[in-house]
């Protein structure tokens, strides 16, 4: 299994609170949404607007992985896919769509809170990667092969590393499923020149001094000896071109002693920071004024928030207070569980 593994990966590089005030309700406006539901043709003027990812789509790009556990609880129960077209994700498609694709590749690290939408905007990222016909790399999030693994054993091919037997038949089976279409014609397509998107989230847990990985000696194992590690550290090098590398940092990657900063700088740490140096860094905020009316409206219109008070300029405005702007935060505030 892991031979098999390393040839998909190595061979890559070649080819709640509201005021009891009384105030007048207001009823949300529909430029909320978007019908326009291809990423290739987001600009501007869809920024702060959802659009609706299809029951197919959603099954090829999600069904291993890249939502947020929390945000997947709305998705099952509503029963529909809907991502906001932000600021950061069209900022990296431009980049993705004026790239010189016979230069080396260019890195693009999403950072920012925790909380604030980086996995979405990958979410984002990923459809119009397939959309516009790249094979995609995904990892959906680096730390759960470090602290939620079934097994981990020896490498049989790799001296002195250990092997997810496990995660890695799953991240084939995530692979298959993302690039179904282009692997049905393999062989055509790939006689061809297939740019290469890499999609990774909570890359800096690839550095990350911890793990739940002990050896019988009860040692940790690093995930610098794991070859998974190895492998996608190998896709994320710009010693290769006809590819572009979307990473994502974020504290939760790391252990609760080294959360102090969301900036890349920190959290890759002298090691991480020289593996992907240079890159280009997109910052992932708060809400704007714009977007978190957008979410508000669509919490309502899908009856996801259901209390009277949030349909009036007083309720939304504490919405607005006591959020923050933080997306998380506002979620949480209005999750109906």
């Amino acid at each position: 299994m892991m031979l098999r593994y390393g040839k998909y990966v190595f061979s890559l590089r070649n080819s709640r609170c509201f005021s009891s005030a009384a105030s007048s309700e207001i009823t949300p406006i529909s430029t909320f949404v978007t019908t326009e539901a291809n990423p290739i043709n987001h600009d501007v003027h869809h920024e702060g607007r959802f659009y609706t990812i299809s029951e197919p789509v959603k099954k090829q790009l999600f069904t291993h992985g890249g939502l947020p556990r929390s945000f997947m609880t709305m998705v099952t129960t509503l029963n529909e896919l809907s991502l906001m077209v932000r600021k950061p994700s069209l900022e990296i498609i431009k980049y993705l769509k004026e790239a010189n694709y016979e230069d080396p590749v260019l890195r693009y690290v999403l950072y920012g809170k925790t909380g604030t939408g980086k996995s979405i905007t990958l979410a984002h990222v990923l459809h119009y990667g397939m959309n516009a016909g790249y094979l995609l790399v995904h990892v959906p999030w680096v730390p759960n092969w470090f602290r939620r693994f079934k097994e981990v054993v020896p490498s049989v091919l790799h001296p002195n590393k250990y092997d997810h037997p496990f995660e890695s038949a799953e991240w084939i089976k995530h692979f298959n499923s993302q690039n179904s279409g282009l692997l049905k014609d393999l062989d055509a397509r790939f006689s061809q020149i297939c740019r290469t998107l890499v999609v990774i989230d909570g890359y800096n847990g690839f550095f990350s001094p911890k793990t739940r990985a002990l050896r019988e000696d009860k040692s940790v194992i690093l995930p610098s000896e794991f070859v998974l590690t190895e492998a996608f550290l190998s896709v994320t090098k710009n010693d290769w071109n006809n590819a572009a590398v979307v990473l994502s940092v974020d504290s939760t990657a790391h252990p609760g002693e080294l959360r102090e900063s969301h900036l890349p700088r920190y959290l890759l740490n002298k090691e991480g920071f020289e593996a992907v140096d240079p890159f280009i860094p997109v910052e992932v905020s708060n809400y704007t004024e714009k977007e978190i009316h957008s979410q508000i409206d669509y919490y309502i219109d899908r009856q996801w928030l259901q209390q009277p008070k949030a349909h009036t300029e007083q309720g939304r405005a504490e919405l607005r207070f006591t959020s923050g702007f933080h997306p998380y935060t506002l979620m949480q505030l209005v999750a109906p569980y």
